[in-house]
């Protein structure tokens, strides 16, 4: 609607401006043929000149419409500009809350099926970092680094070499022992705390496994009874039967 008034508006200008352009040429006309007749010259011109003005005026008039209107229709393109613009802010913005609700949705679910294994006791830690007594830390596979617990066994195996096979045949040493002395609590932030004692003939150690609520993301800490060479390992904690850990040659 309001593009159809603008050509109407833009129509009638030309219209006027065309009748204002004639009308001055049929007034030099008459003032050429008719020098014998002033009078009649005078009363033409009285004419021509009233009319010449009420055409200027309207002119004038139309074109300050016609301003006035692209105006308003610039104005009114810049806010539906704004207002898409916020719209499309708020489809984004939207879009951030679902995505991380459903995040926090599936860290619950891991998070609490971590918990499920720890209380079956069938579990497997795959370990992807170590962190030595005096704070270094090295990335390892989570393919044959692992501490793991299932029908009443558990295994802690360490392969850091890519270049010696080690005890174990994959780089380090493995593990395993008989499960005692199993305790699980929680604390008032949600930490989910579960200790054993993996007792074997190359093993006496208490393990101390941590759950932070990040999903099953677990930190395991070996505590060796006869020595402080404490080693603490970073991983996520699945179910013994869904892990595809490598495990090496056990002591």
């Amino acid at each position: 609607m309001l593009n159809f008034k603008l050509i109407a508006l833009t129509v009638l200008n030309r219209y006027c401006h065309y009748l204002f352009t004639q009308q001055n040429q049929s007034f030099q006309s008459v003032g050429i043929r008719e020098h014998s007749t002033r009078f009649i010259v005078s009363k033409e011109k009285q004419s021509n000149t009233l009319y010449i003005r009420v055409m200027k005026k309207f002119y004038l008039l139309s074109v300050a419409l016609l301003t006035l209107l692209l105006s308003a229709n610039y104005v009114n393109a810049q806010e539906f500009g704004e207002q898409s613009t916020m719209t499309r802010q708020e489809a984004r913005k939207a879009a951030r809350a679902a995505h991380k609700k459903a995040m926090e949705a599936q860290q619950q679910q891991m998070f609490e099926e971590a918990v499920q294994c720890l209380k079956d006791g069938s579990f497997v830690i795959e370990v992807d970092q170590l962190v030595f007594p005096k704070g270094l830390t090295k990335f390892v596979s989570s393919l044959t680094n692992f501490v793991s617990m299932n029908e009443g066994k558990a295994v802690i195996q360490i392969a850091t070499s890519s270049f010696s096979p080690g005890l174990n045949g994959v780089g380090g040493i493995s593990v395993e022992g008989d499960v005692s002395n199993i305790t699980m609590s929680t604390s008032k932030r949600g930490i989910v705390y579960y200790n054993f004692l993996d007792q074997g003939v190359a093993v006496s150690a208490t393990v101390n496994i941590q759950l932070t609520g990040d999903g099953n993301r677990a930190t395991v800490t070996v505590y060796p009874n006869f020595n402080n060479n404490n080693l603490t390992m970073t991983g996520n904690l699945v179910p013994y039967d869904q892990s595809h850990v490598f495990q090496g040659q056990t002591f």
